[in-house]
């Protein structure tokens, strides 16, 4: 399932680099979109699985309609396996479908940097696919609570060990995500002994005493690689008691960003300590009113104050300190008060055990121990002590995006959102954020509303191409004489004098009435030199029929484009061919009004039994109060159409016929066509004609 595979390009900041993945099996208008506003926002990306097979779940247009979706894992496993440097690749994983994005790379990656965590997971009000598990998610008062796998964003190294897994690719893909959540907690098991003494191998410092000679290194790299699964590389961390900067040394490698906390004044310059924090605090811990930090460590210093000291100061720092992580030794007896240089090395609790350290500090949890003494042969052990969860399976390598942030889900949420028309920008306004990937979940009507905003949102100008560049594309030009109309040489008259190149239009007469033969034929004689050629046909088998017949002509022909026109819609504005040959869009048809009525060519909206809905928009673009291209529900009379999907939209008049009258065919194209996977757009920006 390697599928086509797009050439790999980052974006860098200069500290990480960043790229967008996601999965699109097939090509339509839905993933050109896609591409279109990751172009709009620089964003680069990788599309994975073109022109595979879709396995895993029925789908319609990349919609799961059941379970699966786990295909989308097994892609993305496979292609980050290759990738080297993942440690310092941002990632961020999204469909492709139903999504565009809000902000571009320098955006995303500060706001997932604020997250402070190494996976972000986009939110949603339902829970899908099992209600069941609703209750143990953990309480917030968002309303976007449960976990949304059709967006994510990480770290390579995090996310590779999340996907990295035997997998089955008819599961499902929310499931797997929520699983991981839910059930995959990284705690270590509690008082698992150690049974050897670990030596102290670590670098010497300039005056000849090695890193760590004031503590033991026990749980040294346990820690590191705790920290380095847990935490991404830019959190806050403070090291409390910095001592020789053992912790600088050990962490360093990962955490880029440490403050320390030191009492003992000549420690500072002794060891060099302002080379190894960011920043360093001369003072007593007790004392120091620091605002927040993401991770706090405290190496062999809990045990150099009181019980009441230790309980009051772990009161005071617990909501300004994310992950807590304290060592300290099991009865073990330091008495220092005036006898060694450090006068704080006293130990005002020498009587520590394992159990007493939670009976002292019940918000603490015993993470892990060991019954070896000091390598001194001093002590009955060590412990490490951490904040004690409320639910402790809880994943704390993810962070879910309760205040929509990077991520916007509008399942149920429409009416959280707003739409900025100058700025081409979506807010949410309950949670007062401007969220920067905007994910259509949900049902058709949710999908609707991202074919409203699309175009404001990709801020398209007026006209994408110069005329000149117009002007030499090829169009089928179908006429359907099946409409009632006073006068048939008007018809033939408002194609003749479109301001368009004659050499590069074929017109195909689709007649289903004799009396009109006579006046084909005589525009024919006069009029026919002058194209590249007129055909006619007959055909009585009903109007969406005749309009099949224009697109099965399309199909077979070479040219570039296939206008299907009424004969009861007239062209009024000479340039109306090269207007809509510059919108450069797949299916698009002129607004045309009926002169002194309210009548128009097109509905905004299509609800999901296909029926049609007004909306306060199409009154705008009714008057021109609102100019531009409209990603709208239905439209009718005029139709031009990209020769490059034609064979996918064969029969699209008849095929769903059945659902609306004869008479509709407009609308059964409409629909068809939506159902494909194609857009269906409506231009206001000029003044095209009108109807007789």
């Amino acid at each position: 399932m390697d599928g086509h595979r797009e050439q790999l390009k980052f974006y860098s900041d200069g500290v990480d680099r960043f790229i967008v993945i996601t999965v699109a099996t097939e090509e339509n208008d839905e993933l050109q979109r896609f591409r279109n506003s990751c172009t709009r926002y620089n964003i680069p990306y990788l599309v994975l699985g073109l022109g595979d097979d879709w396995k895993s779940g029925r789908a319609v247009n990349g919609v799961l309609l059941e379970r699966g979706g786990a295909q989308k894992i097994i892609y993305l496993r496979d292609e980050i396996k290759k990738w080297k440097n993942l440690r310092d690749t941002i990632i961020l994983f999204t469909d492709s479908y139903d999504v565009m994005f809000n902000g571009g790379p320098e955006e995303i990656i500060a706001q997932f940097r604020n997250m402070k965590s190494p996976m972000v997971f986009s939110t949603e009000k339902t829970c899908w696919p099992d209600e069941s598990i609703s209750e143990d998610y953990p309480d917030t008062e968002s309303s976007y609570k449960y976990l949304n796998s059709g967006g994510f964003i990480g770290y390579g190294d995090h996310i590779i060990k999340m996907v990295n897994t035997d997998i089955k690719i008819d599961d499902d893909d929310q499931r797997f995500y929520t699983d991981y959540f839910l059930n995959s907690g990284n705690e270590i098991p509690e008082k698992e002994p150690l049974k050897e003494i670990k030596q102290n191998t670590y670098e010497q410092h300039s005056n000849g005493s090695p890193f760590g000679w004031m503590s033991e290194t026990y749980f040294d790299d346990e820690i590191l690689k705790y920290v380095s699964s847990n935490y991404g590389q830019h959190i806050k961390m403070l090291d409390i008691g910095a001592g020789d900067g053992k912790w600088a040394r050990v962490l360093g490698s990962h955490v880029r960003h440490i403050d320390a906390v030191e009492i003992f004044e000549p420690y500072i310059e002794r060891y060099n300590l302002k080379e190894l924090y960011n920043n360093i605090h001369l003072g007593d811990f007790l004392t120091y009113d620091f605002k927040e930090y993401d991770l706090v460590v405290m190496g062999d210093v809990f045990e150099h104050v009181t019980q009441e000291q230790a309980f009051n100061w772990l009161t005071k720092v617990r909501d300004k300190v994310s992950e807590l992580i304290i060592v300290v030794p099991f009865e073990y007896l330091q008495d220092w008060d005036g006898v060694y240089e450090n006068v704080y090395g006293h130990h005002h609790q020498p009587d520590l055990t394992p159990m007493n350290m939670l009976e002292r500090y019940p918000m603490l949890r015993l993470v892990r121990w060991t019954d070896m003494p000091s390598t001194s042969n001093e002590g009955t052990g060590f412990g490490w002590y951490s904040w004690k969860e409320t639910d402790q399976t809880i994943n704390k390598n993810i962070k879910l995006d309760y205040k929509q942030t990077i991520f916007q889900t509008l399942n149920e949420s429409l009416d959280d959102v707003q739409l900025n028309m100058l700025e081409g920008k979506l807010s949410n306004l309950s949670s007062k954020s401007t969220p920067l990937v905007i994910h259509a979940n949900g049902p058709s009507y949710i999908k609707d509303y991202l074919w409203e905003i699309n175009d404001t949102m990709l801020g398209l100008n007026l006209y994408k191409k110069e005329i000149n560049e117009i002007n030499d594309k090829s169009v089928l030009l179908n006429v359907i004489l099946d409409r009632p109309v006073n006068d048939t040489n008007q018809v033939f008259d408002q194609i003749r004098y479109l301001d368009y190149p004659k050499k590069n239009i074929f017109i195909n007469i689709i007649y289903g009435d004799h009396i009109h033969e006579y006046k084909i034929k005589k525009f024919i004689e006069e009029f026919g030199d002058e194209y590249i050629g007129v055909d006619m046909t007959f055909e009585n088998d009903g109007q969406s029929i005749r309009r099949d017949l224009a697109l099965k002509k399309g199909s077979l022909s070479k040219m570039d484009y296939t206008l299907i026109m009424d004969c009861n819609y007239i062209f009024r504005n000479r340039k109306s061919l090269q207007r809509l040959l510059g919108e450069d869009k797949k299916i698009i048809t002129p607004m045309i009004v009926s002169e002194g009525t309210e009548w128009v060519n097109f509905f905004f909206s299509v609800d999901s039994s296909g029926y049609l809905v007004q909306k306060e928009e199409q009154e705008k673009i009714k008057t021109y109060g609102t100019q531009g291209i409209w990603s709208v529900g239905s439209t009718s009379g005029v139709w031009l159409i990209d020769n490059s999907i034609i064979d996918r939209i064969q029969n699209a008049y008849s095929k769903n016929i059945r659902k609306f009258n004869e008479d509709d065919y407009d609308m059964a194209f409409s629909y068809t066509v939506r159902e494909i996977g194609y857009f269906i757009y409506l231009t206001n920006k000029s003044y095209f004609g009108g109807i007789i």
